[in-house]
C-alpha cells in the first residue's frame, strides 16, 4: 500500500505546477494586452499628430515588451513625421532587419532614401539582385517553414518511388524528388541567411548631420589625406573597430564600407547600429 503522505505530496506538487503554468499563462496573457494597449496609444497618438508621444510610447513598447518589424515600422514612420530622417531609415531597417517581406516598410525605406543626399547604389550582380528579392519574399520563419514542408514532401516522392510498383508513378517520385531537393537545398540557404541578417550587428546608419571617412582612425589628418563626407542616413557596413587614442581618452572608430566599395574609418559617435 502506498504511503499516503506520498500521495498527498504528490497531488500538492500537482496543483502548485498548475498553478504556476496558469499564473506564467496569465501574466503572459496580461503583458500582451499591456503591450497591445500602448501600441493603440501610440498609434492614437500618431493619427493626432503627436508624434513625439507617439515615438516614446513605440520606444516604451520595444523596451518593455521586445522588438516587432511592425512597432520598428511605426516607429520609423513617426521619425519621419518629425523629420528626423536618419532615426527613420534606422528603424525602417531594424523592421527589414527582423522581417524582410514587410513590403510597407520597404517601400518607405525606398522612398525615404530618395531623400537622402547620399543617395544609396547597389552594386550587387543580377543574381546578386535576384537572390535578395528571394529573400524578401518571406520572414525568416516563413522560409523555415517552407523548407520542412519540402523536406516532407521529398520523403513522400522517394516512398513513391521504393514502395509502389507503377513504372511511371515510381518515375515521377524519383525524378520529383530529385528536383525538389535542389529546391530545398536552395530554401536552406536562403532561411538560414535570413536568419543570420537578424542576428548580424555589422551595419550602420549616419545619424548626424554630416560626418567624415577619413584613411585612418583619427580625427587629425594632413593636407594630402582623402577626405570623404557622408551625410545622415548613410548605410555603412562595419568591416572593423578599433578603439585610438584622442585629446579625451580613447575614442571608438570604425572600418567601413560605402555602397560596398569606398573602405574609410569614421568616428563611432556619428553613426547608430541597426
Amino acid at each position: 500500500m502506498k504511503n499516503p503522505y506520498n500521495i498527498l505530496r504528490y497531488i500538492v506538487l500537482a496543483i502548485t505546477v498548475a498553478l504556476c503554468t496558469n499564473t506564467d499563462a496569465a501574466q503572459n496573457m496580461v503583458k500582451a494586452e499591456t503591450a497591445a494597449t500602448l501600441s493603440a496609444k501610440a498609434d492614437s497618438a500618431y493619427n493626432s499628430k503627436n508624434y513625439t508621444e507617439a515615438a516614446d510610447l513605440y520606444k516604451t513598447i520595444i523596451k518593455e515588451y521586445g522588438v516587432s518589424s511592425d512597432i520598428y515600422y511605426n516607429l520609423g514612420n513617426t521619425y519621419f513625421r518629425m523629420g528626423k530622417i536618419a532615426q527613420s531609415v534606422l528603424e525602417y531597417e531594424r523592421a527589414l532587419k527582423i522581417d524582410p517581406s514587410n513590403k510597407d516598410a520597404r517601400i518607405n525605406l525606398d522612398f525615404v532614401n530618395t531623400t537622402l543626399e547620399d543617395k544609396p547604389e547597389d552594386n550587387s550582380s543580377i543574381l546578386g539582385k535576384i537572390h535578395s528579392e528571394v529573400i524578401a519574399l518571406m520572414s525568416p520563419n516563413a522560409w523555415a517553414w517552407t523548407a520542412f514542408a519540402l523536406f516532407a514532401l521529398i520523403i513522400g516522392l522517394i516512398a513513391i518511388y521504393l514502395f509502389l510498383s507503377n513504372v511511371t508513378t515510381r518515375k515521377v517520385g524519383f525524378f520529383g524528388a530529385m528536383v525538389l531537393f535542389i529546391v530545398l537545398v536552395y530554401t536552406t540557404i536562403v532561411a538560414y541567411q535570413s536568419a543570420a541578417a537578424i542576428d548580424n550587428n555589422d551595419i550602420a546608419i549616419v545619424t548626424t548631420p554630416s560626418a567624415n571617412l577619413t584613411p585612418a582612425p583619427s580625427a587629425k589628418t594632413d593636407k594630402t589625406d582623402k577626405i570623404v563626407p557622408v551625410h545622415e542616413g548613410t548605410r555603412l557596413v562595419i568591416i572593423d573597430s578599433v578603439n585610438a587614442a584622442s585629446n579625451d581618452g580613447a575614442q571608438l572608430w570604425y572600418h567601413v564600407k560605402v555602397n560596398n566599395s569606398t573602405a574609410a574609418w569614421i568616428d563611432a559617435s556619428n553613426v547608430e547600429r541597426i
